[in-house]
């Protein structure tokens, strides 16, 4: 844009401030990216969980037999790291959004990629009860998918946090 003049009291912030304006922004909204992955991730343990707990096969619940049981624990083990992860980004995001914005964007990818993998996890426990159109667990399938793409792809999110890894290397280790 050429000319373009924005009233003083229109602006955002401090005259030249708005990219870092931005940034903090980001850093508070990938963290929130982060806990909606938390909570669909619970919501999609607890389709698995209930179908699993309810439904018989050989005359043992779902939940007792094969692989299923590791599955299940493998996906509350997942939701709760996303989860502490989620938190302490947070909370360094409350602080001082700035400064925490690696892990924003740690908690972001962390939290979005384990929901889809406790969400896919899910619909297989399920088998062909988790892909019933119009179930909950068909819904959590559809909505899981674009969280890895929402304030950042996994992809991008990857790269930067590379270039911050290399370019911190030799001081102390990022925490």
């Amino acid at each position: 844009m050429e000319n373009v003049r924005v009233p003083l009291d229109h602006r955002i912030g401090e005259a030249g401030a708005g990219f870092t304006l931005m940034l903090q922004t980001l850093a508070t909204f990938r963290v929130s990216v982060a806990g909606a992955s938390v909570g669909l991730a619970e919501a999609a343990l607890r389709e698995a969980l209930g179908h699993a707990t309810e439904r018989e096969l050989f005359g043992k619940p779902l939940a007792r037999l094969g692989g299923v049981p590791a599955s299940l624990a493998t996906c509350w083990m997942e939701i709760e790291m996303a989860r502490a992860m989620t938190y302490r980004a947070a909370a360094a995001a409350a602080r001082d959004p700035l400064a925490g914005m690696h892990l924003s964007s740690i908690a972001k990818v962390g939290a979005t990629e384990a929901c889809g993998r406790v969400v896919d996890r899910a619909v297989q426990v399920m088998g062909r009860f988790g892909l019933v159109r119009g179930s909950n667990i068909e819904r959590f399938y559809r909505e899981a998918r674009p969280m890895r793409i929402y304030e950042g792809s996994t992809e991008v999110i990857l790269d930067s946090l590379a270039k911050k890894l290399v370019k911190d290397h030799g001081a102390e280790a990022p925490r």
